[in-house]
């Protein structure tokens, strides 16, 4: 298989693909790449999803992140919460070669059967059910109405119904980790991972596989946000986590019927960075201020009609009012174009804002510029990714002081 490595944003070499095939890679990769046909011939651009893509049987494309510092990239994925939590595993990172220690899918991929490995020592996680049965011989209680009705009325005095729990592996976490792994053995990965990877299939080979288990997203992070499992099982939160990550950043590339050919796994670093900003704002500036996420409560853009409804990546407001739109973007640019200038105005003037701010990811610290137009101050504000944690406090008292000077002009 020929495996192409870029960054991202990067453009690759020509490759092998012929013309013919450009339109089919192009539906099949969508927005995971970019497809690029020139007199040069066929290249792939990568975009801000950075994993394992399969572009077909014989191509996988390696994206990876431009956060150089692994650390960092932790970091920020745990505080946006794509994740319940996500663990810099040092053990696994010594394992790993030069090459392979900026490759955050791998070392994702890699912490993760290392997890496994817990399980197959110590054993799978069982839940005990409730069970009912007519039975010859007693087991856990008799339930004395239905033994009336279903034995004794029938001319059966020898049976008696009973219910009892009865402990399976038959589990929505079991059958999410065992899809987790269905999913990862067609992602393109390295032999000794898919090795590693059938093995534990093989483990798990009494549990019923459903290839719609994605549909248990929402159940599986509940059960790890509240932890609901017993402490001798304490390991599962681990890898349910990871999974939970795997698979909400995982893509179906090429399916024949329920079979999954192909599947990517890629994480999209532009939600990423807006669920990142949103989680700091959230917990910094509460109680003073509450931060709402606009794609779960939409406004409307006319004040006299409900349609179109705007989804704002960040509102922080006081309570009567909102103070600040702000928009993420997942760019390093010096000066916003001008699409991403009337999104960011029309939602300030949409939810009557005092001030509009745009968050760009620089790869570099600049100062903050300000625009006027009309009664309002659109903000363009850089946030370097390289030592995230030393860049929160400044946004955050930057982001504070608008607020209060809104605050301020609204009292007056």
């Amino acid at each position: 298989m020929t495996q192409v490595v870029l960054k991202e944003l990067e453009l690759s070499n020509p490759l092998p693909i012929s013309r013919d095939d450009v339109p089919v890679l192009r539906r099949r990769l969508k927005d995971l790449a970019e497809v690029v046909y020139d007199l040069d011939g066929v290249k792939l651009k990568a975009r801000s999803y950075v994993g394992y893509i399969p572009v077909d049987e014989d191509l996988r494309l390696i994206v990876m992140p431009k956060i150089e510092n692994l650390e960092d990239l932790f970091y920020i994925l745990e505080r946006a919460g794509m994740t319940p939590k996500v663990w810099m595993d040092y053990t696994v990172f010594a394992e790993l070669d030069e090459s392979e220690r900026q490759d955050a899918p791998l070392f994702l991929i890699r912490v993760l059967l290392r997890k496994l490995r817990l399980l197959k020592r110590d054993g799978f996680y069982r839940k005990a059910l409730p069970r009912y049965e007519t039975r010859t011989a007693v087991k856990g209680k008799i339930e004395l109405t239905n033994t009336v009705r279903q034995c004794l009325i029938r001319g059966k005095p020898y049976q008696v119904h009973c219910a009892y729990f009865d402990p399976t592996v038959d589990t929505v976490e079991n059958r999410f980790i065992k899809y987790t792994i269905w999913r990862l053995i067609h992602s393109g990965l390295p032999r000794d991972l898919k090795r590693e990877l059938r093995a534990f299939w093989r483990i798990f080979a009494s549990i019923p596989f459903n290839p719609t288990e994605r549909y248990y997203l929402t159940e599986i992070e509940r059960v790890i946000r509240r932890r609901r499992l017993p402490s001798s099982r304490s390991y599962y939160i681990d890898i349910l986590s990871l999974c939970f990550l795997i698979i909400e950043n995982s893509t179906v590339i090429v399916k024949a019927g329920e079979d999954v050919r192909l599947s990517a796994f890629a994480i999209n670093m532009a939600k990423m960075f807006e669920r990142y900003i949103r989680s700091v704002l959230s917990e910094s500036l509460y109680p003073d201020f509450r931060v709402l996420d606009g794609n779960r409560e939409r406004k409307p853009l006319f004040k006299d009609s409900k349609r179109p409804s705007i989804p704002p990546d960040i509102m922080i407001c006081s309570a009567l009012k909102c103070l600040i739109v702000a928009d993420t973007k997942y760019k390093d640019k010096d000066l916003p174009n001008v699409d991403d200038w009337y999104q960011a105005i029309a939602y300030t003037l949409a939810l009557d804002a005092p001030a509009g701010v745009l968050i760009y990811s620089a790869s570099t610290p600049k100062p903050p510029q300000a625009f006027r137009i009309g009664d309002r101050t659109m903000w363009v504000y850089y946030f370097p990714l390289q030592h995230p944690k030393e860049q929160e406090a400044a946004l955050i008292d930057f982001l504070r002081e608008r607020a209060n000077e809104a605050l301020s002009a609204e009292d007056q």
